[in-house]
């Protein structure tokens, strides 16, 4: 699109041309990337237990999602599986670290998580904050084998027993919550008495507000004299006394820019 130098564009189809601009770079700086959408991650590749231990060298690294049937649990958060209900010469290492309960054996799940070759260093590498609890002669059994680090293992009752379960919240997000819950009804009834030009019920519903934000205010501040308790203990001797500064007029004064007088010459 050409302008002439009489013509101005106007402000829509200058915001137009500039979402065009912000548009291609986006999709310019996805090619580069290599994907598109979803953090980059790489996609998730469907395979079976026999598969990965016949061919490692095509998914360890990949994203992989496998139906198969546990051949046993050995510990809280490792379990081996199979392909099917018949013995394999070989079994599948699974270590979910977050393992809410031990899967059924001979029962079908489905594992999503990372193949990887099995080394505990790496294993503890990915695994932030995790112990691997495999025992010892295990550990040697399965290093350099193929085994997936499960981020889901759904059951037969499409149960992801994998899941972290999410905290409850604590009293001050309770409080907090029950308060937020009362003001939007509050500013609702606010704008109601506004528009119906009841001067006291719009001063009762402001005062009324007032109150709620008063109530966040020390809730919020409550929650931050706690961080700074935890983060910066009081030291046993008590608060450190502050010295007394000198007050503004003990400071001596800088001349002033540009005022400095010159001495005078004697007559």
């Amino acid at each position: 699109m050409r302008f002439s130098r009489f013509t101005r564009p106007t402000p829509g189809v200058a915001l137009a041309v500039a979402a065009c601009a912000v548009l291609t770079v986006t999709v310019v700086a996805r090619a580069q990337r290599g994907g598109g959408g979803g953090g980059g991650g790489a996609a998730l590749v469907p395979t079976s237990a026999s598969s990965i231990l016949a061919h490692p060298e095509q998914y360890v690294g990949q994203q992989v999602s496998l139906l198969g049937t546990v051949e046993k649990s050995i510990t809280k958060t490792t379990f081996t599986m199979v392909q099917g209900k018949t013995p394999m010469k070989q079994d599948l290492l699974v270590i979910a670290p977050n393992l809410q309960s031990s899967p059924d054996v001979s029962a079908y799940v489905t594992v999503v998580g990372d193949a990887i070759k099995f080394d505990p260093a790496e294993v503890t590498r990915r695994l932030r904050g995790y112990t691997l609890d495999l025992p010892p002669d295990l550990v040697e059994k399965y290093k350099g084998q193929p085994v997936v680090l499960a981020t889901a293992v759904i059951n037969a009752a499409n149960t992801d027993i994998a899941k972290k379960p999410i905290a409850p919240p604590a009293a001050d997000e309770v409080a907090l919550d029950n308060i937020m819950k009362q003001v939007s009804p509050g500013f609702t009834a606010l704008r109601a008495s506004l528009d119906s030009s009841t001067t006291t019920t719009a001063l009762e519903k402001a005062k009324e507000l007032k109150g709620y934000f008063g109530d966040v205010q020390a809730t919020l501040r409550e929650d931050r004299l706690h961080v700074a308790e935890v983060a910066c203990p009081m030291p046993p001797g008590g608060p450190a006394t502050r010295r007394s500064s000198p007050t503004r007029s003990a400071w001596p004064r800088p001349p002033a820019s540009g005022t400095t007088r010159r001495p005078r010459r004697p007559r």
